[in-house]
């Protein structure tokens, strides 16, 4: 039985070591849930990754679709324009803050917004493009994001269970 030293690596190592890895060739692809979750550490990590790997990143922010909340309710025009409003309101904002984003001058980088179910989609976009590896950012514990994981699932574990590519989720 060996005991491997844990010793730190420089950057250096780290690039070099990636670079030996069996990726995909395509882009990093990371998820993005809103506007919001363009400033936080899962955008950070893998606009480094997509630097190390030499890579481009792309960006995916799932659009919603509408579910009907009641029993037989079939959503009327006005409703779905409404919707569709929103959703390109919403992909407005996240595109105007990634393109002032300091982090990401000098990088290739691209934002795709494909509807559906949000773990689906992004491993749709990451199999379609031959993902180097998708990064998704893990939630914070709270009473509400638990009622949200139970309702809905959890979109890290859905992309994990993929089992299509490395996946690297960031706290």
């Amino acid at each position: 039985m060996s005991i491997q030293s844990k010793r730190k690596w420089s950057p250096n190592e780290f690039s070099a070591d990636l670079a030996t890895r069996n990726f995909g060739h395509g882009p990093v692809v990371i998820g993005i849930d809103g506007a919001d979750d363009v400033h936080g550490p899962a955008l950070r990590v893998a606009v480094g990754l997509s630097r190390a790997l030499t890579r481009p990143l792309l960006l995916v922010h799932v659009r919603r679709r509408i579910m009907p909340a009641i029993v037989d309710y079939m959503p009327i025009p006005e409703h779905l324009g409404a919707a569709e409003a929103a959703e390109d309101a919403v992909e407005a904002r996240i595109y105007i803050a990634l393109a002032s984003m300091e982090l990401l001058e000098g990088a290739r980088w691209e934002l795709r917004c494909p509807t559906g179910q949000p773990a689906k989609a992004i491993v749709k976009v990451a199999s379609e493009c031959d993902a180097a590896l998708v990064v998704v950012g893990k939630r914070p514990n709270s009473f509400i994001e638990l009622l949200r994981r139970t309702a809905a699932g959890s979109v890290a574990r859905a992309v994990v269970a993929a089992q299509e590519f490395p996946v690297l989720i960031v706290p």
